[in-house]
């Protein structure tokens, strides 16, 4: 497996560097999820939306097209259906308006095996 680098962003120019810092255009003219949790109900710790903003918008510079994307959880809560993390996601400012590109909640997956591993992917990424 091959070395992976990871960056450590302090604020919201710290985070632009880390993303220029990358090549992004190997997602040009490409759906690209961008996998977040978006948070709890009652929990106040969670990235911000202006955060997932500046993402949105980088991938969206370098030619792709960004979408937020998280799926239910297994365990009993609000979350545990896609229109309760949507409502959720709401809340916590994760909209259209306040990130750049829709929020997509995944509710169903598809069976794939890849080198003797069967898993279960979402849907809308399969």
């Amino acid at each position: 497996m091959a070395d992976s680098t990871v960056f450590f962003a302090r604020d919201d120019e710290g985070l632009r560097v880390a993303l220029r810092s990358v090549d992004l255009t190997c997602f040009e003219g490409k759906a690209v999820p961008v996998k977040l949790h978006m948070g709890e109900p009652g929990n106040p710790y969670i990235l911000r939306p202006a955060l997932v903003r500046l993402v949105v918008a980088e991938v969206k510079e370098a030619g792709g097209h960004p979408f937020l994307f998280d799926t239910v959880v297994a365990y009993p809560g609000e979350r545990s259906h896609r229109r309760g993390y949507e409502r959720v996601a709401y809340r916590h400012g994760f909209t259209r308006d306040n990130v750049g590109c829709n929020v997509t909640i995944g509710e169903r997956g598809v069976r794939v095996v890849e080198s003797d591993v069967a898993l279960e992917v979402a849907t809308q990424l399969y």
